[in-house]
């Protein structure tokens, strides 16, 4: 084995360029320790614009398309410049990467003394105090068999992080992590009994003593002012903050700076104070519960009297009749001094309680939420209700995150040279990236760069589209019908190896099922939802049996499936957001107050966008091929098309002239990579 070379230490940050250079050089050090390295420009280019943003500090906007290696680009300079770092992620699966992989990796290269920490929120580690309830108090037991407490309580004393993942690697069931773990809003902080042994405490202060701290964006958005899960000591310290996987930014933070208070929430919380009054306090304070339970029993009756069926409802609905929108805040104030009433008594009764403060805490949480939802909302935010089988919720939420960052993060430290890189493999359709600057508060308050993928798509790649004989999206059934048609036949050619990919989960259902009656017996077809994702996607890697994976939501942009298994991706129609949405609906409003055209600066750029997240599942590495199917004409004869096209990754494009058309061309194509792999 060759000895390592070792990085020099700059004597100024002038130098870094210069060292990051060589780092990446054809004879430099990544290339001498990996003799799989492959010098990519993309990947320098990429590398030295973030060395100049640690140099000169602000905002770096970098879209790095697949394969680049984007992660070393900006891991390396980072290390290199001996600076306070933080990694925020969207995925657990991307922490884990680069604590236990890529950052071991490059700290061996470079033999840097350097201290990693992985930080967590507080619900991802036991709690001690929750697993000594469980055991001292056993009417909370009820959905915990006693075996199982003893289990873990076993485990606890061996584990030294008090990590939930490990408790999951042995087969423990989910459902019992709510009983064991607790929250920033239940959390009693110093006056917990255990807090000196608290294993998310001393995540944070290790964390905290590191020179690179990986989080997630769940974390990084816990609190509007950064004071919970360690953010507020944390970020005044750090130089260099990095955002991967940063196409979620905006999503992730938008559900954590707004608030969602449910029917369902008010039960459970309920039912809490009614236990811990009766095994607790002896049973004091039982009659202040009833009056919740009549309070919650009355915003049934108010959907059920002012809502014509269950689903999502904009909030100016409501407003369209004032005496209906004031009954239910109505409701709403009631519950909030309901719950700081609750929260006031049962501190007075149960002075010193561990049990009763974090009860409280929960308490006085829920009744700001609920005044919250009785005051007026600016322009720039959105409230909705959302009534199903089981809960009635209510969601108040900013449009984006524009102001936030603007306020908290990117004026927050103007003394302070802080550099903030956000990086993703999709963050735009256009060389401006507006797609995600503007949501996110950074346009004009960065420098955008934009590398392409090194993989040479017009060889590895195949775009059809459908041809007018199609059926529209509209006509539902018949369209369905004709997606799993083509999906089989595609299937059928491949041995497997297709990912059908739907914009609703009704979509996936309906097609899954229609390609199972046509499939033969040696085919598997995988529906999302039938089982965990993680455990479709192994199955479908695995290629145990010719396989069909069908999925939406996270399927367009969460999984990555690499080589053979995947040669195929066939997509059911453009995924413009769903117009009925409140959210979408509030949106397209707000653009239009501000002289917008929602049509061009919000569906059109959010279809394309996600349809490229979608087409991007196929080409994971150089020498992956496939073909991707299209299954709406608009794409193909619509007025807009050309700009959904440009924003795409540069495929071949066959464009049928009919159905039979097409499919003899998939089967030309399929048929061309069989003799290239196969010559006679």
């Amino acid at each position: 084995m060759r000895p390592l070379l070792r990085a020099p230490i700059l004597e100024n940050m002038q130098e870094l360029q210069k060292a990051v250079a060589r780092f990446f050089a054809e004879d430099g050090l990544l290339a001498r320790n990996f003799t799989e390295f492959q010098p990519r420009t993309g990947q320098k280019l990429m590398a030295q614009a973030v060395s100049l943003c640690i140099q000169e500090g602000g905002a770096l906007v970098v879209e790095a398309g697949t394969g680049l290696g984007k992660t070393f680009a900006y891991l390396v300079p980072a290390l290199l410049s001996h600076q306070k770092v933080i990694i925020s992620t969207a995925s657990k699966i991307l922490q884990e990467q680069l604590y236990k992989h890529d950052l071991p990796k490059l700290k061996n290269i470079l033999s840097l003394p350097i201290s990693v920490g992985l930080l967590k929120g507080k619900a991802n580690y036991v709690c001690l105090h929750k697993l000594a309830m469980l055991t001292s108090q056993p009417w909370l037991m009820e959905n915990v068999p006693a075996e199982v407490i003893r289990e873990v309580k076993q485990w606890e004393k061996t584990s030294y992080t008090g990590d939930i993942v490990e408790l999951l690697a042995k087969g423990f069931d989910h459902k019992i992590i709510p009983s064991i773990t607790t929250t920033s809003e239940s959390c009693i902080g110093k006056e917990c009994e255990f807090f000196t042994d608290c294993r998310a405490h001393r995540a944070r202060k290790q964390a905290l003593a590191c020179e690179v701290v990986i989080i997630n964006h769940h974390l990084f958005f816990a609190d509007q002012k950064l004071i919970e899960n360690a953010m507020g000591e944390l970020l005044p310290k750090v130089d260099f903050i990095v955002f991967d996987e940063a196409h979620k930014l905006n999503d992730i933070g938008v559900q954590f700076i707004g608030i969602q208070c449910s029917t369902l929430t008010l039960t459970e919380l309920a039912k809490e104070v009614e236990v811990m009054c009766q095994n607790v306090l002896n049973g004091r304070l039982m009659g202040m519960v009833a009056p919740v339970k009549k309070l919650n029993m009355d915003i049934w009756e108010w959907c059920h009297h002012n809502l014509p069926h269950k689903g999502k409802y904009p909030w100016s609905r409501l407003a369209e009749t004032p005496s209906v929108e004031q009954a239910l805040q109505e409701v709403f104030k009631t519950l909030a001094d309901c719950f700081t009433s609750m929260s006031q008594q049962l501190l007075e009764h149960g002075k010193g309680m561990p049990d009763i403060l974090m009860l409280a805490e929960k308490l006085n949480h829920q009744a700001t939420s609920m005044v919250r939802l009785t005051l007026p909302v600016s322009e720039d935010w959105v409230r909705w209700i959302d009534w199903s089988l089981e809960t009635v919720q209510f969601h108040q939420s900013p449009m984006d995150i524009s102001s936030f960052m603007q306020t908290y993060l990117l004026k927050a430290q103007p003394e302070k040279k802080q550099s903030w890189l956000f990086t993703s493999a999709t963050l735009g359709h256009d060389k401006d990236l507006k797609w995600f600057v503007q949501p996110t508060g950074l346009e004009n308050n960065c420098k955008i760069l934009s590398v392409p993928s090194p993989f040479n798509f017009q060889k590895q790649a195949t775009l059809f589209l459908v041809s007018h004989e199609f059926a529209n999206p509209q006509e539902v059934s018949d369209h369905q019908a004709q997606v799993a048609k083509l999906a089989w036949f595609v299937a059928s050619l491949l041995q497997g190896r297709t990912l059908v990919l739907t914009t609703t989960r009704k979509s996936c259902k309906t097609i899954g099922e229609l390609v199972s009656q046509v499939a033969s017996d040696e085919f598997q077809v995988l529906i999302q939802g039938e089982a965990a994702d993680a455990k479709l996607v192994h199955q479908f890697k695995k290629m145990a049996k010719p396989s069909i994976l069908l999925g939406t939501a996270n399927f367009w942009q969460g999984i990555d499936i690499p080589g053979i298994p995947l040669q195929a991706v066939i997509i059911d129609k453009l995924p413009f957001p769903p117009p009925e949405d409140p959210r979408v609906q509030a949106y397209a409003h707000y653009l239009k107050t501000k002289g917008k055209n929602a049509f061009r600066d919000y569906f059109l750029p959010e279809a394309t966008v996600v349809l490229k997240q979608g087409i991007g599942r196929l080409i994971r590495h150089e020498n992956d091929h496939g073909l991707v199917v299209v299954c709406d004409k608009r794409l193909a004869y619509s007025n807009y098309r050309h700009k959904i096209l440009q924003g795409l990754p540069p495929m071949l494009l066959y464009a049928s002239q009919s159905m039979p058309d097409l499919y003899a061309c998939i089967e030309r194509t399929v048929g061309d990579w069989t003799e290239s792999v196969n010559p006679e």
